[in-house]
This record gives structure tokens, C-alpha cells and sequence, in this order.
């Protein structure tokens, strides 16, 4: 493994998100308001009824029926870590850029997570979830059944004692009707690099799944929130979007070149978690202070 630091940002910040998680109580924070959760499923059903409709269409291909909503595919579960970190004490939010060699959701940006894995040897909890697809997505590494793996990419970051979890918030509705669990985690380790929208040192990716991994400041997610019209949350609604540039210098001068932006599911899971629980944290809070300190003293 890297040498990388215990990240005494994240010590001082999982005492107090814990607490606002458990403040919610055991149905945990929800992510949708009511009206919110009303127009999406019924967008969610009229989604549905249209697949059902071209099931019973006898030109439907096979390849377009492994994507379509059947009763088997109602009942899967996913999840999702929000994996709220510290880039050179900094506090961030780690993302994926998704490869475009996937076949849904190409070069889209989102949470490490997927589907929940129920086998006659095993039911996984939301949690479990969460850390074997965030460990197969910044790493690469695939565990087969015994728990083995071959690969040295395990070494560049301690997943086993890396990533604290701290709770779950209410369940978000996919597009397909998939209950999505948000886990809330923390990485325990200071990400130190020259370039927090690259972290390829550390987290490598899957690069048949990942393109790359990547950060963004609590402080810059909160300054470049943005809106658009976003259908599934009901007729005329908004969506949060939040764009993602970095800077490049081109003949000796920077520019912010768009990597893409933040948008639909994971833009609606982040923005309730920037307001409710980052923020006050991290920017309205006491420890903002003591952070200020950690990162001048670390300069």
C-alpha cells in the first residue's frame, strides 16, 4: 500500500455526520421530497407500462430484453457510497467518470455502487454492497467467492480499513423503479496528489467499467450547483446538475476544460447530502476551523 496519511479531517468530521445521520432516525434522511417522490414514480410507471408494451412487441430483440422490466428485475435492490473524503486535507467528494465501453450510462458521472448480489451463499446488506463495488471500481479487483484475488492494485489503497461507514439515507427510485440505498462512508486516508480530478495513482479504476476517478471540494460542489429540466422528478421539474471542468495548460496558459457534469440520480442523491450534512459540517460549522488550521499547518 501507498503511504498515504490518516486523514485527521475525516477523524474530526465522522463523530458530527454521524450524528446528523442518527438525528433522522432509523428511516434514515430522505433524498426526495414527497411531491418529488410522486411525479417520478409516476414517470417510473409510465416508463414501465412502455417496457411491458414492447415486451409483447414481437419484433423486440433479444439484446433490447436483457434491458427491459421484468418481475425479476422489479426485485433487485442497489447501492450506492457516497465516499466523502479528504484531498490534501481538503474535504471532497470522490466520483467515477464511467468508461464508454459500458453499456448503459456511458461516460456519465456517478457513485461507486450496483447491484446487490442474492445468491443461495450469500444476501447482501446495502453496506456490503457499497464497499465490493467501490472496491472493484477504483481498483479493479474482481474477489471470486473464496474471497482470492490476484491482483497488486489492492495494494494502493487499504479498502479493508479505508472506508468507515457511517450510515444509510432513505431509498431513491432508478429510473427502471430499482430501489437505490445511498450509503454514507468516509475514506480514512488523506488523498495527497498534485491533481484531485486525476487520482489514478491511488484508485486506478476498473478500465472496463471506469475511466477515471476523481474529487471535488465540498466548497466547489456547492459553488457550481446548477439546474435543468429533469422529467423524471414530474412535468416542468428541476433537477440539481453540478458541471465538472478541470484546468489545462495549453501553450502556457490554464483553461477549465469540461469533463462532463453531475447530473439525474447521483446529482439528486449528492445535492440533499451537500445541504443537510457537508455543509454544516464541513463550511457552517466549528470544525471548519480546525480544518483551516490542519491544512495551513500542512502547506
Amino acid at each position: 500500500m501507498t503511504s498515504l496519511q490518516i486523514s485527521r479531517t475525516m477523524q474530526l468530521a465522522e463523530p458530527q455526520i454521524r450524528s446528523i445521520l442518527e438525528s433522522y432516525g432509523p428511516s434514515g434522511m430522505s433524498i426526495l421530497t414527497k411531491a418529488q417522490m410522486d411525479g417520478s414514480m409516476k414517470i417510473i410507471h409510465q416508463w414501465q407500462q412502455k417496457q411491458k408494451l414492447q415486451q409483447q412487441h414481437p419484433d423486440v430483440t433479444a439484446s433490447n430484453n436483457k434491458h427491459q422490466t421484468t418481475n425479476t428485475q422489479e426485485q433487485r435492490t442497489a447501492a450506492v457510497l457516497i465516499p466523502i473524503c479528504a484531498v490534501n486535507s481538503i474535504p471532497s467528494v470522490l466520483f467515477t467518470l464511467r468508461s464508454s465501453k459500458v453499456t448503459t450510462h456511458k461516460s456519465e458521472i456517478s457513485f461507486p455502487g450496483g447491484h446487490t448480489d442474492h445468491t443461495e451463499r450469500l444476501v447482501e446488506s446495502p453496506e456490503e454492497t457499497a464497499l465490493r463495488e467501490t472496491q472493484e471500481e477504483l481498483s479493479g479487483i474482481y474477489y471470486d467467492e473464496d474471497g482470492a484475488n490476484n491482483d497488486e492494485n489492492v495494494k494502493l489503497y487499504d479498502y479493508t480499513d479505508g472506508i468507515n461507514i457511517l450510515g444509510t439515507l432513505q431509498c431513491v427510485p432508478s429510473l427502471r423503479g430499482m430501489p437505490v440505498t445511498p450509503v454514507i462512508g468516509t475514506l480514512t486516508y488523506d488523498l495527497s496528489c498534485d491533481d484531485p480530478k486525476n487520482l489514478h495513482h491511488i484508485f486506478p479504476g476498473n478500465k472496463d467499467e471506469v475511466e477515471r476517478v476523481f474529487a471535488m471540494s465540498v466548497e466547489e460542489l456547492i459553488q457550481v450547483e446548477t439546474a435543468e429540466p429533469l422529467p423524471r422528478l414530474g412535468k416542468g421539474a428541476l433537477g440539481p446538475v453540478f458541471p465538472v471542468t478541470e484546468t489545462k495548460n495549453n501553450d502556457e496558459e490554464e483553461e477549465d476544460v469540461v469533463i462532463g457534469k453531475i447530473w439525474g440520480l447521483t446529482a439528486i442523491i449528492l445535492r440533499p447530502v451537500l445541504k443537510n450534512i457537508l455543509r454544516p459540517v464541513f463550511l457552517d460549522g466549528k470544525i471548519d476551523t480546525r480544518i483551516s488550521a490542519i491544512r495551513n499547518a500542512a502547506l
